[in-house]
């Protein structure tokens, strides 16, 4: 049985979704998620959003997050804007080791040691390998995304 509401979410339903999902700063998915959640059409949760970003009530960062406006809305609920520039852009470290069947774990992970000292010493990218075991990496200092978690405001596996 399908327990879908047919009537279109709110401002409220938007922003108390909003406040759910946490944080001064959501990412669209995860508020579309939270509204279906509350038993939305995902559809009408979509064009919910698009509501409020059009009557002000939300507003979106350069890297797609929504944060909440000044329209309607308490002071103490306001992000502050140091906070919306600070988190973006991310700097994001990809790290890529390998070994062979023959390599013990502690020989594929002392590449860690190689690759932090590296890091440290101030390369942004780097590789070492001998065809089958090695590993390379590469800093981002400034990615405007998307993150490398995707969309979800909080995973722990």
């Amino acid at each position: 049985m399908n327990t879908r509401m047919t009537r279109m979410p709110g401002h409220d339903d938007v922003l108390t979704a909003f406040d759910s999902v946490g944080g001064q700063v959501v990412q669209v998915m995860a508020l579309k998620c939270e509204l279906e959640k509350r038993g939305f059409d995902v559809f009408a949760g979509a064009a919910a959003i698009e509501n409020a970003l059009t009557d002000g009530v939300l507003g979106k960062t350069a890297a797609g997050g929504l944060f909440k406006k000044t329209k309607g809305l308490r002071k103490n609920d306001m992000p502050k804007q140091s906070w919306i520039e600070h988190a973006y852009p991310l700097q994001q470290i990809t790290i890529q080791l390998q070994g062979t069947r023959h390599s013990s774990r502690e020989a594929v992970l002392a590449q860690l040691d190689d690759i932090t000292a590296r890091l440290r010493g101030g390369d942004l990218a780097g590789e070492e390998s001998d065809d089958d075991f090695g590993y390379k990496f590469e800093v981002k200092p400034a990615a405007n995304g998307p993150s490398l978690f995707g969309d979800d405001p909080c995973t722990k596996r």
